[in-house]
């Protein structure tokens, strides 16, 4: 039979046609659509980048004006209105421009080591959360990474008083948050007000500030900051804090504030993409903020991926799926000897200033009663049976120090005389048994004298194979002499939880470093004894107390340091925590990112990085 096409089966097959080519038109349409439309959004990014460097220079003129400042028609001024007394924030960022191959373009993704359960300022408790604060939000003034002093930021200049009661802040003009709205001395006294209401759940942060008894503005661009006494760390209190806008955080209850997982908006170089719609288990991404006041940075997005496990943050470095790796001493190693990952990175092995620690803490009372790390004795054999040298050198390979104290090897306010107490299983015997701890029955496990064994549980973060190494050396030298220690790892977010509510018989943690000339007070004191403040472990030693305060007031530096050094021994024989050491930071950086310079804190901050033009792998 001989097949014909009927005429309905023509027209069905040049519809059909016609309908695949209005598609493939279309498709070429919406494609040429989309390209105008990132096209448009990149010249409108210009734009408002333009606009502001513009209100930015007009601004700095006026300021010059009304300082009676003639100015140089060859030379110009510095940017952002800055006080020509004070060194330039931004030199480091005008620097770097004008390598060779700077270019703007590209996304810097980088790995945590844990999920981040919040971001919103005040509320959040990890340092993960405060590091993409940093990038979003701005204090009034900021360290020089290589000198150390302070310089101007939001702020331009300061002054304090000769009795160091008073510091007042000129705020420069032209500031703005990401949305547009010009930041005032209102947002700082805003921030203030905010950071002290009592529902707030921020009463670590309350108490650090605790010395700043009021904070006002004197005017549209001019804050001051009223000390209750003096303090030696009483200009970093007032200047060093991030300033929130009013017009944003407070459409928000306290309550809403304290529940909300990413409220963040700011006036720093990015932005998030919607200030309120992150939530934990979303991509942590930040974009450049093109409004931004001063010198915007290199990268167009700042990413964060959370990867608790280490093996597989090291594979996605590998792949090439992140571009930074943080490694624990034995990667480390292992990659410095990798010539393919060595052709490809940066590697850097560096000290921090400050520096942080690793610690175990002894939680000295439970549920309203005494824990058996209440004694003094129990607290120094726990020490003693810490093999932290061996720890230094086998698990952490040199790179870590033992730690005496919460200031580092070498800090001014450290005791140099004293040593890390060495492994000696003699002395912690001794030391127990004084406390009423000895083996009973002769099955190997020490007792009380009610025939209670001495078992405990080591709280915490899961997901480090270095920190397992650790807690199974600690568990084999304590099961040495007697005592029998359970492990409790947990996810990140269920081990805060558990620090807030002091639900602990020993925690394993870290401090990351603080201000240069550390305060103790928030740790150590027992003012501090309280659910969600820092001396979660009940420590109370009222000569340390004295110590302390005596200190924070002393601004005579020939004077205070001895009172740091005299605590540092009492917490060096109380050992409210043993300190397990201090270590250097071990990372790996793909090589297409260049200008990462050492500087006196360490690295030089990504928002001087950049990647050259044909180097760049990601686009908007």
């Amino acid at each position: 039979m001989e097949n014909k096409f009927s005429f309905k089966e023509l027209a069905i097959l040049v519809l059909l046609v016609a309908l695949i080519a209005s598609v493939w038109i279309g498709m070429v349409q919406y494609d040429r659509q989309w390209q105008d439309l990132k096209e448009i959004k990149t010249q409108v990014g210009q734009l408002i980048g333009e606009q502001s460097q513009t209100r930015n220079q007009v601004l700095a003129l006026r300021d010059l004006i009304e300082q009676g400042i003639r100015l140089n028609p060859t030379t110009g001024t510095t940017g952002g209105g800055a006080d020509t007394n004070y060194p330039d924030p931004f030199a480091r960022q005008r620097a770097a421009k004008a390598h060779d191959g700077y270019a703007q373009g590209d996304w810097l993704i980088d790995a945590f080591a844990s999920n981040i359960p919040k971001i919103t300022p005040l509320t959040s408790k990890d340092l993960y959360g405060r590091r993409i604060q940093n990038y979003v939000l701005e204090p009034l003034i900021t360290r020089d990474p290589d000198t150390l002093e302070w310089v101007p930021l939001i702020a331009k200049s300061w002054h304090v008083s000769d009795d160091g009661l008073t510091i007042t802040f000129q705020l420069r003009r032209g500031v703005v948050f990401s949305d547009g709205h010009p930041l005032t001395a209102q947002d700082v006294v805003f921030t203030w007000e905010l950071l002290n209401h009592p529902k707030i759940d921020a009463a670590d942060e309350r108490n650090f500030y605790d010395n700043i008894a009021t904070c006002s503005a004197t005017g549209e661009h001019e804050v001051v900051f009223a000390m209750r006494e003096p303090h030696y760390l009483a200009l970093s209190m007032a200047g060093g804090r991030v300033v929130l806008p009013k017009h944003f955080y407070s459409q928000y209850t306290p309550d809403e504030i304290n529940k909300a997982p990413g409220l963040l908006l700011g006036s720093g170089p990015y932005r998030m993409p919607s200030p309120t719609d992150w939530a934990p288990g979303k991509l942590i991404e930040l974009v450049r903020n093109e409004r931004y006041w001063a010198e915007r940075p290199a990268f167009q997005r700042l990413i964060w991926r959370e990867i608790s496990n280490d093996v597989s943050r090291l594979t996605m470095f590998r792949n090439g799926e992140i571009d930074l790796f943080a490694a624990q001493p034995e990667q480390y190693e292992r990659l410095l000897k990798d010539e393919a990952v060595v052709a490809r990175t940066h590697q850097f092995s560096y000290n921090t200033v400050p520096s942080g620690y690793r610690f175990i803490s002894w939680n000295q009372l439970r549920n309203f009663e005494r824990t058996k790390f209440a004694d003094k004795r129990v607290r120094q054999a726990m020490t003693f049976l810490t093999e932290r040298h061996r720890i230094c050198e086998e698990v952490m390979l040199g790179y870590a120090t033992p730690a005496t104290g919460p200031f580092a090897p070498g800090s001014i306010q450290a005791d140099p005389t004293l040593n890390a107490r060495r492994y000696d299983v003699t002395k912690a015997k001794a030391l127990l048994q004084a406390a009423g701890w000895e083996d009973r029955d002769g099955d190997g496990v020490l007792e009380d004298a009610a025939g209670t064994a001495f078992t405990f549980k080591l709280t915490y973060p899961s997901g480090s194979a270095t920190t397992d190494r650790i807690v199974l050396f600690l568990k084999d030298s304590y099961a040495r002499a007697g005592l029998v220690m359970e492990l409790d790892p947990l996810e990140w977010s269920v081990f805060v939880d558990r620090l807030q509510q002091q639900s602990f018989d020993a925690i394993m943690l870290g401090w990351g470093g603080g201000a240069i000339e550390a305060d103790i007070r928030q740790t150590f004191h027992s003012s501090q004894v309280s659910k969600g403040s820092d001396n979660f472990m009940n420590y109370v030693n009222h000569e340390l107390d004295e110590l302390i305060d005596q200190a924070r007031q002393t601004v005579v530096d020939s004077e205070r340091l001895p009172l740091w050094q005299a605590c540092h021994r009492i917490l060096w024989e109380d050992q409210p925590y043993t300190f397990m050491f201090t270590s250097k930071a071990l990372r790996f950086v793909d090589k297409r990112v260049h200008n990462i310079q050492m500087v006196t804190q360490g690295v030089n901050d990504r928002i001087e990085w950049f990647v050259p033009a044909p180097m760049q792998r990601w686009t908007q």
